[in-house]
């Protein structure tokens, strides 16, 4: 971003955003829901960056939900194969 006026008001929040993922995370691994070896950390990175993904497509095509979103992640993470 190179304005910083808005650097100043959306860092935190994206950076708030990204900690409840990271806290999220953290908790369903104390459920034993996600896997203990990922680092929460990480996967809140990742996370946040499908977030712009789902505003862009909403906003300019309009046929996607966010419950449609989440299958479609849950089947991009899901879809890949060994071969043979």
């Amino acid at each position: 971003v190179r304005d910083e006026g808005v650097r100043r008001v959306a860092g935190p929040l994206i950076a708030q955003i990204r900690a409840r993922f990271r806290d999220l995370i953290a908790q369903l691994q104390t459920e034993g829901r996600w896997d203990p070896a990922a680092d929460p950390q990480q996967v809140a990175k990742a996370a946040i960056g499908l977030i712009p993904g789902f505003i862009l497509q909403r906003l300019i095509i309009g046929d996607i939900t966010a419950e449609g979103y989440a299958a479609s992640v849950a089947l991009l993470l899901d879809g890949q194969r060994e071969p043979g």
